[in-house]
C-alpha cells in the first residue's frame, strides 16, 4: 500500500481525518476538537482506523488514542509515532512450522482435559432471508480456499503440534429441519452440536449446519475451533462469506499477501527479540505485586480441578446504563469500555472482598502489517492490575486503567505465557492463578454481516457448555448498543447468580458515573453485595 503520507503535507491529512471523523462520529469536527469530547469510543476509533487504512494512511489504535485530535493525530502519523515491528516473512508453501504461542495456549489446556470444549466457538446467523443450500456450499468453497488456516490441520511432530496446510479444501456443511422441535428442544440440539469435539489433527476445523426452525425461517450454525478463531476473525469470516454468497465471487475483498503460517514463524522468531523482551517487563512489571486469587464465589463450592464447564447469561445492556457511561466517557475523556471496565471491576472487587486483584481482558494484536485480514487465532490474553480500587474515585481508576491500556497497546503482541513465566510462578489447578474474572469487548466494526443488499444478518452467541474462568463478560456492540455475555463456570456460579451480578452491575455504571470523584466503596456499598455468592 503506498501510503498518502508518503505524498500529502499535514493540512492536506488533517482534512483527510476530518473527513474520516465526520462520516464515522456523525458530527463535524475541527482540527483541535478533541475525539472523546466528540463521542469517541472503541468501536468507532477501530471504524476511524480502518477508514484511514483505506485512504492508504496505516496507523493504529493507539496512536489515535494519544493525539486524539485531527491536527495532532495527522503530526502523530507524519512523524512515525509508534514502534517499528519487523516485516511477515513469506513461509514456503509445504513447510509446516510450529503453531503459534496463542494456539499453544490452548493445546496445552485441551490435552490436560479431553473433554474441554470452552475453546470451541458456537456462533448462530440468523438469516435475514431464505438462501440456496447448493450457492453456500459454492461460497463456502471459494472461503476455504481463499484463507489457508480453513484449509489446515494441527498434527503432532515429535510432541509438538504443527500447522499442515492442505491444498483442496475441506467444507463441512449439513442441513436439518428443525420445524417439529420445541424451542427449548432447538437450544438443546445446538448447544450438544457446539459441545462435539472437533479433531485437530483433520483439516476442516470449522462445521456449518443450514437448518430450518419453521415459519419459513433459516439460521446457519457454525462451530469453529479456537485455532482458527478469536473475535475480529469472526467477522471477517462472516462478512466474507456472506460477500461471496452475495456477488459469487471474492472481488472486492482485501487481497491476501500473507498467511497465518507466516504470522507463527514470525511470532517465533520476534519472541526472541529485545522488542519481546521491553513488553514482556512492562506487563510482569505491572503485576510483579502477588495478589490472593478474587474470591467471586465460597470456596466451598470450589473443585479441586477447575472444570471448564458452564453457560452463558444474556442481556442488552439497558439504554440508560449506556447513556450514563457514554457521557461519563466524554467527561473523563476516555472509552466507553473504560468505564464499564472499571464499574465491573468495582462490583466483582466488591462481591469477591478484594481491594487488590488482577482483572483479565483482552487485546486484538493484529498491528503486524498484513495481519489485518488474516483468519486466525491472533488475540492475546491480558492481566490488568487493579489495586486499593475501595478508596479510589471512578475518576482515578478510569485514569489508571486508560493509561496501562494505551500504554499496552505497544506492547500487545507479548503472549500471556511469557509475562506469567517471569511471575512468581504459582499453581493452582482450582481456578486460573493469575486472574479469575475478564472483561472485554468485540471491537469488529460490525459484525452484522449483509447477505442480501441492504439486509444484514443477526449474530448470536449460544453457550457449547464450556467456560474458560469464573467469569468471562464480553460486550459485543451493534448499532442498538451492546449485547454482552455473562459466561459463568459451574458449578461456581448460577444463572440466578450471575443475573444478580449483572443486575448490581448496572446499578454500580448509574451511581458510579453520577459520582465520579467519590471513593468507589462509599458508592458502591449499598448497592453490591460485600461477600462472595
Amino acid at each position: 500500500m503506498t501510503s498518502i503520507v508518503q505524498r500529502t503535507d499535514h493540512a492536506a491529512l488533517v482534512r483527510t481525518i476530518q473527513s474520516v471523523w465526520a462520516a464515522e462520529l456523525g458530527a463535524p469536527a475541527a482540527s483541535d476538537d478533541d475525539f472523546f469530547a466528540l463521542g469517541g469510543t472503541s468501536l468507532a476509533a477501530a471504524r476511524i482506523v480502518g477508514a484511514m487504512r483505506a485512504h492508504g494512511v496505516d496507523t493504529t489504535f493507539n496512536v489515535l488514542m494519544r493525539h486524539p485530535s485531527p491536527a495532532r493525530f495527522a503530526e502523530a502519523i507524519l512523524t512515525g509515532d509508534g514502534p517499528a515491528r519487523m516485516v511477515l516473512p513469506h513461509v514456503e508453501a509445504g513447510v509446516s512450522p510450529p503453531i503459534s504461542a496463542q494456539q499453544e495456549a490452548i493445546w496445552f489446556l485441551e490435552e490436560l482435559r479431553a473433554d474441554n470444549t470452552a475453546y470451541q466457538n458456537l456462533a448462530v446467523i440468523e438469516l435475514p432471508e431464505r438462501i440456496e443450500g447448493a450457492r453456500l456450499a459454492d461460497a463456502l468453497t471459494t472461503l476455504v480456499a481463499r484463507h489457508s488456516l480453513l484449509r489446515t490441520s494441527f498434527p503432532t511432530r515429535r510432541g509438538r503440534p504443527i500447522l499442515l496446510e492442505h491444498a483442496e479444501p475441506v467444507v463441512h456443511l449439513d442441513t436439518v429441519d428443525m420445524s417439529a422441535m420445541t424451542t427449548a428442544e432447538r437450544d438443546r440440539w445446538i448447544r450438544d452440536l457446539g459441545s462435539r469435539a472437533l479433531d485437530r489433527t483433520e483439516p476442516g476445523l470449522l462445521r456449518w449446519t443450514l437448518a430450518e426452525p419453521g415459519d419459513g425461517r433459516q439460521i446457519l450454525i457454525l462451530v469453529e475451533h479456537h485455532f482458527l478463531h478469536d473475535g475480529w476473525s469472526l467477522g471477517r469470516l462472516t462478512t466474507e462469506l456472506a460477500h461471496i454468497y452475495r456477488t459469487g465471487s471474492t472481488d472486492g475483498l482485501p487481497a491476501l499477501p500473507h498467511r497465518y503460517a507466516d504470522y507463527a514463524v514470525w511470532q517465533r522468531t520476534w519472541l526472541g527479540t529485545d522488542d519481546a523482551a521491553a513488553s514482556q517487563k512492562y506487563w510482569a512489571d505491572l503485576l510483579a505485586d502477588p495478589v490472593e486469587p478474587l474470591r467471586l464465589v465460597d470456596d466451598a463450592r470450589r473443585p479441586a480441578e477447575f472444570s471448564f464447564t458452564g453457560d452463558t447469561y444474556h442481556e442488552r445492556l439497558p439504554a440508560t446504563v449506556v447513556s450514563a457511561a457514554n457521557d461519563a466517557a466524554r467527561s473523563l475523556r476516555t472509552t466507553t469500555f473504560v468505564v464499564l471496565m472499571a464499574a465491573f471491576a468495582g462490583v466483582v472487587g466488591e462481591i469477591g472482598g478484594s481491594a487488590d486483584f488482577n482483572l483479565g481482558s483482552m487485546m486484538r494484536n493484529r498491528r503486524v502489517p498484513g495481519t489485518e485480514d488474516i483468519l486466525g487465532m491472533f488475540v492475546n490474553t491480558i492481566a490488568l492490575p487493579i489495586r486499593g480500587w475501595p478508596a479510589r474515585s471512578m475518576r482515578d481508576l478510569t485514569t489508571e486503567l486508560a493509561e496501562i491500556l494505551t500504554t499496552g497497546l505497544d506492547h500487545q503482541e507479548i503472549p500471556f505465557p511469557r509475562v506469567a513465566h517471569a511471575l512468581p510462578r504459582v499453581r493452582d489447578s482450582a481456578r486460573n492463578p493469575h486472574f479469575q474474572v475478564c472483561f472485554s469487548m468485540h471491537d469488529y466494526p460490525d459484525l452484522r454481516a449483509e447477505w442480501a443488499p441492504g439486509r444484514r444478518a443477526n449474530l448470536r452467541y449460544p453457550s457449547n457448555g464450556g467456560a474458560k474462568f469464573d467469569l468471562d463478560v464480553v460486550l459485543v456492540p451493534d448499532p442498538d448498543g451492546y449485547q454482552v455475555l455473562w459466561r459463568y463456570c459451574t458449578p461456581l456460579l448460577t444463572a440466578t447468580a450471575t443475573r444478580a451480578i449483572a443486575t448490581a452491575f448496572h446499578t454500580a455504571v448509574r451511581a458510579l458515573t453520577s459520582s465520579p470523584d467519590a471513593p468507589m466503596a462509599a458508592v458502591l456499598g449499598d448497592i453490591v453485595p460485600g461477600e462472595p455468592l
